[in-house]
């Protein structure tokens, strides 16, 4: 793990030249210090791409395999189906999260460029459980697993679409998936860019730690997660009408490779 920043906003031993040239000191009102400064200096990196498949008088910024469409508000990143069947708690982790038996996309990126590429778009992160940043476990939900009011995520949303390489079109990823109390699938879902946070880990070294547990966009609540569903349908785990699902005879094969892309939907001052 790379460590791009350190507490006084000093680049660390290790991070990339133009972390070390684009390292930002001013704090955004949003954010922690430490947090702002570094994932902008990710989406200030970014660079014109001619390798990014743009439409005409559309410039796209490459964060690593994210392209980022400031004009349009739309980030996509290449992907692959990790699961066809089954309850979720995510919708997309990383590589190497541990968690692909419940989630129905992997990323090829880390969650770290994907936040980036939100920035450049011009989305503003919003607030994260204070309970859930001081232990890690803090769960704001009530008994029947769903968000409590005044704990919802808060922060600019983006909607999600995939599309398999073959498709002309990009398909809402509720197509894919199933409301388990209604039995087919949800209206148009909202993610909130609650963006993550940076810890300390136990060796002293602070990381952002949706890098650490490479999660990127929670079905179920996840603080550690950069983008959390708006609404919640509960938790699938508190009874069998809760929760969502893959919808089996909608989703390609496991492996399939995909693009998934993420619409920015709303702007600050919503929620």
């Amino acid at each position: 793990m790379i460590r791009l920043v350190s507490q006084r906003g000093r680049v660390g031993k290790g991070a990339p030249p133009w972390a070390r040239r684009r390292a930002l000191d001013r704090h955004d009102g949003t954010l922690p210090g430490l947090q702002a400064r570094t994932l902008r200096a990710l989406a200030c990196a970014a660079l014109l791409c001619a390798g990014c498949a743009a439409g005409p008088g559309e410039a796209a910024r490459q964060i690593g395999p994210v392209c980022a469409y400031p004009a349009s508000g739309r980030a996509e990143v290449p992907g692959v189906v990790c699961l066809d069947k089954g309850i979720l708690d995510y919708l997309a982790v990383a590589p190497e999260s541990g968690k692909e038996y419940e989630s129905l996309l992997v990323l090829e990126c880390r969650p770290s460029e994907l936040h980036a590429a939100l920035l450049t778009l011009g989305a503003r992160p919003g607030s994260i459980d204070p309970a859930f940043k001081a232990d890690r476990r803090g769960d704001p939900l009530d008994a029947n697993g769903r968000l409590l009011e005044d704990k919802r995520p808060r922060g600019d949303r983006v909607q999600i679409a995939v599309r398999r390489a073959e498709d002309a079109d990009w398909t809402p990823v509720e197509a894919w998936i199933t409301e388990r109390g209604a039995q087919q699938p949800p209206e148009r879902l909202e993610w909130v860019f609650t963006g993550s946070f940076f810890a300390t880990a136990g060796d002293g070294v602070e990381r952002y730690l949706a890098d650490v547990y490479n999660t990127v966009a929670a079905v179920w609540y996840d603080g550690i997660a950069p983008l959390n569903l708006a609404s919640a349908a509960g938790s699938p785990y508190r009874g069998d009408a809760l929760g969502y699902e893959i919808r089996t005879e909608r989703v390609p094969p496991v492996g399939t490779k995909v693009g998934v892309a993420f619409r920015l939907v709303k702007r600050p001052g919503g929620n």
